[in-house]
């Protein structure tokens, strides 16, 4: 279950704006049709607690399931496999269940009518701004296979990037750390030696 933030008009035209919980944003829009109400936004506010989804939607995607997912969805688009039947194919392929989760919650809102790239857009931790603005881009030009297949390119780069910098970080890390164990080995053990020695001859450093 979630929680959803909606807009919406009543029969008098008056904006309505408030939270309800749902399993989707179609069932969502059901409830305020029921209600009498005509929706204009729906969106995903928050996991009801107690759903015991919290700890998976909190761990962003790394870089390799980014790159993973943007590619396959490139692909399958690419194949003309239709977007929701893509989507529910690759969380069924996900390895980890938060990215089961948000697959599926994205496929949602695109069963819902939303654009991928408002889809998207509800998980800025995983797909910073730039991805649904060229997703968005792609969508409106009818080219969306080779807008995600040239973000997959560019989030594997970021990716690339991000180990190397990691790895130049670690390195005189780990020689400090290096330096510094063999700085208090000879602290304890060959200094008091080295005195020892001086101090059986009589002898004063």
């Amino acid at each position: 279950m979630t929680h959803y933030r909606f807009e919406a008009l009543d029969d008098s035209g008056q904006k309505e704006q408030g939270t309800l919980e749902a399993d989707s944003p179609r069932q969502a829009r059901t409830m305020l049709r029921s209600r009498g109400l005509s929706p204009i936004r729906v969106r995903v506010e928050s996991m009801v607690a107690g759903t015991g989804l919290g700890h998976w939607t909190q761990r962003r995607f790394s870089g390799r399931e980014r790159v993973l997912i943007l590619r396959q969805l490139a692909v399958l688009l690419g194949g003309g496999v239709p977007l929701d039947e893509a989507l529910a194919g690759m969380a069924a392929e996900a390895d980890r269940e938060g990215v089961r989760h948000r697959l599926l919650k994205v496929r949602a809102e695109v069963v819902a009518g939303s654009p991928l790239a408002q889809a998207l857009g509800q998980f800025p931790r995983d797909f910073p701004s730039l991805y649904p603005a060229l997703v968005a881009a792609g969508e409106k030009s009818g080219r969306l296979a080779w807008v995600l297949e040239r973000l997959a390119d560019y989030a594997a780069a970021q990716d690339h990037l991000s180990g190397k910098v990691l790895g130049a970080l670690a390195y005189p890390i780990v020689l400090m750390g290096v330096a510094t164990a063999i700085v208090l080995f000879l602290m304890g053990s060959v200094v008091p030696q080295v005195v020892g020695v001086f101090a059986s001859n009589h002898q004063t450093l």
